[in-house]
């Protein structure tokens, strides 16, 4: 069914027509509070809605409703992780249902036991769905976790299985074992080379000839930053780190900081690529900003990168 205009009427005139063609009904995007969001009042319309907001991220603006015809109904949020996670979870079933199958219950799917690679932190009052990065580190199946954000659709992408936070934990500890949900099948894992860093497109290409010229290696990639990244070779959490760090007093990149962070390491440091970077301004540089000296100008608001990236 084609994209509908923020107009209740004709969102309704959409779904309406869409009852009578389908077994299940989703509504993707305006399920949140915000002043357009007309999905729980028009579903609301509809049948009766039973729940607005569930207790996951993402997915947590959900809309899960009966139309009077007794069809499911559901508010799917618009960004692309929250989407994926709200199928999963009430999607998936609904199909199942419909097609006499017993929904996949968590006792179905595969799970593997994996040592958590970096402390994280959790709300606490939600179960969190956390897309993780694996591979096997001094012969231990290790978790890397990527950006939890709900619209980085790159996270889905990369994602080999994901970690639940339950409700009522604060987070997860570094070293913790955790049970991952797993994507891919365990025997392919196994051969997958896990680096933790700084992140960097050539990385993919990489990968890319590892798959073609070398099956069955991989090179899984977990953007922790350029400190994050030594961090990880230190507790033996990944086998490979991305780094970019200048070190100002001797002007030289990474094996100050690796001399540092890991004296008692043994390791190899590798040029991987040159890569020219400035800033990222307005059209037209409306400020003529030139130099770092003109981030002082009055006026000028600038946009610093994460912290420990490099």
């Amino acid at each position: 069914y084609p994209p509908q205009p923020d107009d209740p009427t004709l969102i309704k005139g959409c779904i309406t027509a869409a009852l009578v063609e389908c077994d299940a009904v989703c509504l993707l995007a305006g399920s949140s509070a915000g002043r357009d969001d007309y999905g729980s009042t028009v579903i609301g319309e509809l049948g009766q809605l039973l729940v607005h907001g569930v207790a996951a991220k993402p997915g947590k603006p959900v809309i899960l409703a009966v139309a009077s015809s007794g069809k499911p109904l559901i508010g799917v949020p618009g960004y692309p992780v929250s989407a994926a996670t709200i199928a999963d979870l009430y999607l998936a079933p609904i199909i199942a249902a419909k097609n006499g199958r017993a929904p996949h219950t968590s006792s179905d799917k595969k799970v593997a036991p994996a040592r958590f690679g970096r402390r994280l932190e959790s709300s606490g009052g939600v179960d969190e769905f956390v897309q993780v990065r694996l591979g096997p580190v001094n012969g231990t199946l290790t978790a890397l976790p990527l950006s939890r954000g709900a619209g980085v659709i790159s996270s889905l992408a990369r994602a080999d299985g994901r970690v639940i936070v339950p409700r009522g934990q604060t987070g997860i500890e570094a070293g913790q074992t955790v049970q991952v949900e797993l994507y891919r099948e365990l025997s392919a894992l196994g051969r997958q080379i896990l680096l933790g860093g700084s992140h960097d497109l050539t990385l993919d290409v990489i990968n890319g000839h590892l798959m073609r010229r070398r099956p069955p290696y991989t090179l899984a990639s977990a953007p922790l930053g350029s400190l994050g990244g030594l961090m990880a070779l230190k507790r033996g959490e990944a086998l490979i780190a991305g780094s970019h760090l200048l070190d100002p007093e001797t002007g030289r990149y990474n094996i100050d900081y690796a001399r540092k962070y890991l004296p008692e390491m043994k390791l190899i440091g590798l040029s991987l690529v040159r890569r020219e970077q400035g800033f990222m301004v307005a059209k037209g540089n409306p400020l003529k900003l030139k130099t770092l000296h003109d981030l002082a100008q009055p006026g000028v608001r600038f946009i610093n990168r994460q912290r420990g990236s490099g």
